[in-house]
């Protein structure tokens, strides 16, 4: 618990910092910003500046925090033997991946479709595989005596299975294949403007993921907490 509940703490300080302090680089620097159409990438820009810079940084951090979990809790039980480590092993390893894939899609325009589009399935993907894996992993190792810890494992493991089902239906939303349809607004001279729509459907749901992949991810740290090392 002296290491995985600072962790847990600081995945979710620095996954809601990081967006906030890029949102203060675009209030500094004039320019508007709405969660529900603009999309990561065009938050945190270049990566230039003090609040730009500092965005980045935490949101890196706070993507590391759940392997960094992982790969402290494999080293507890490093020596069991590779029955004992191969599931710890899986979640380090896809939550390594959706670290890549999440950072990359904050990077990769949406000026380039396929890519950009490639990696928001492959990060959501990945990071309710990440989750469903630790709700699986709570449920079926042995917690520590005390009945109210053994509650408190069941209850995060729900709470892991409710957020990746939760992801799931990010991937199946049905607006996501016309994602790029923008509405159509008339000029007073006759002409025609063309806008995003308010919520930006891919734009939203990449927040999204985000918040729900720092949430859970928080989550599973703190489960790992109850599971008892032999």
């Amino acid at each position: 618990m002296a290491v995985y509940l600072p962790l847990a703490v600081a995945c979710l300080l620095l996954g809601g910092l990081a967006p906030l302090m890029g949102f203060l680089g675009k209030k500094n620097a004039k320019e508007t910003y709405d969660f529900l159409t603009y999309f990561p990438y065009e938050l945190y820009g270049d990566s230039r500046g003090p609040y730009r810079l500092s965005a980045r940084i935490l949101q890196i951090s706070a993507l590391l925090c759940p392997v960094a979990a992982e790969a402290y809790f494999l080293t507890s039980i490093y020596g069991d033997g590779w029955g004992q480590m191969a599931f710890p092993l899986a979640i380090a390893l896809t939550a390594l991946l959706a670290f890549f894939a999440l950072t990359l899609l904050s990077l990769v325009p949406a000026g380039e479709p396929r890519r950009h589009v490639a990696l928001f399935f492959l990060g959501d993907a990945l990071a309710l595989l990440t989750l469903f894996m630790g709700g699986i992993f709570l449920l079926n190792q042995h917690a520590l005596g005390e009945e109210s810890v053994e509650a408190a494992a069941l209850v995060l493991a729900i709470a892991l299975f409710v957020l990746a089902f939760f992801l799931v239906l990010v991937l199946a939303n049905p607006k996501l294949a016309h994602w790029a349809t923008m509405k159509k607004e008339s000029q007073p001279d006759g002409t025609f403007r063309l806008r995003r729509p308010r919520p930006f459907v891919m734009a939203f749901s990449e927040w999204l993921v985000y918040a729900v992949y720092i949430v859970g991810s928080s989550l599973l740290i703190v489960g790992l907490a109850f599971i008892v090392v032999d």
